[in-house]
């Protein structure tokens, strides 16, 4: 029984690794990762280092808050890596079917399964590294000169692993409406729409069906500035549904694209 459950696993995944190689090549070839980088350093930390840098010059280095500087950090990275995660990944499946990319890579030994997989993984690591790995010491060191003092570390990492889900709930989720939609049109209309409504969403839905908003990813970064004060987080919710989105949003992803003719 577990060789035939092993031999089905290498048959769903065949030729991950190829196109996984494939994916990886075009997230980490120098001028890629070089203009992500400089990218997302300048839309997340650059905002905040402006006024920081400003207020010292001017001999006003306590004149902004710790909270306000706290809350436009995690307000900003979580913004960025939503619609971040939304325009990387937008056409990473609709382009390739309307390309014939997707029907000549899977005439290969390349099951569907491997080629959203792939497409998964790489992205992640790729978004994960230039949105969070990237950003993280910037971000503490910046956040630590508003506060007077070294953060503590832990809960500053910590919080970075609950945005690190927030990412990968949009990565997911875009991954999905690619293999719903077959335009970037839609899936950027519908993704956009997600992010932009979701505070009126939980209020709209919150207040019939209760607990709703607790189980939208926005709860996720909120509950990241609340972890570097070393505050409490009200519940586990929005952490065990945004791991559960995850999980639904690839599946579906998987079953969609394998039903898909192009």
């Amino acid at each position: 029984m577990t060789t035939e459950l092993h031999t089905l696993s290498e048959t769903k995944l065949s030729g991950f690794r190829n196109m996984l190689k494939i994916e990886n090549s075009r997230w980490w070839n120098p001028r890629n990762i070089l203009t992500q980088s400089l990218a997302w350093l300048t839309s997340v930390n650059f905002i905040i280092a402006l006024p920081l840098t400003v207020a010292h010059m001017r001999g006003e280095a306590g004149a902004i808050p710790f909270t306000e500087v706290l809350n436009i950090f995690t307000g900003i990275l979580s913004v960025a890596l939503a619609l971040g995660s939304v325009i990387l990944l937008q056409g990473t499946l609709v382009g390739e079917k309307q390309s014939g990319t997707a029907a000549w890579v899977l005439s290969n030994p390349v099951t569907r399964t491997s080629f959203i997989l792939a497409k998964l993984v790489s992205n992640t690591v790729g978004i994960m590294f230039v949105g969070i790995l990237l950003q993280a010491p910037v971000g503490y060191i910046l956040l630590s000169y508003s506060n007077g003092e070294a953060l503590p570390i832990y809960p500053f990492m910590i919080a970075m692993g609950l945005l690190a889900l927030y990412a990968l709930f949009y990565i997911t989720f875009t991954l999905m409406l690619g293999s719903l939609f077959d335009t970037r049109r839609s899936i950027l209309g519908v993704a956009i729409m997600f992010v932009a409504l979701q505070d009126f969403l939980g209020d709209v839905i919150g207040g019939v069906i209760k607990g709703f908003s607790s189980i939208l990813p926005n709860r996720l970064y909120e509950g990241a500035a609340l972890v570097i004060t070393e505050s409490p987080l009200p519940s586990i919710m929005p952490i065990a549904a945004a791991a559960l989105f995850t999980i639904i949003f690839t599946g579906i992803a998987i079953w969609r694209f394998n039903k898909a003719e192009f």
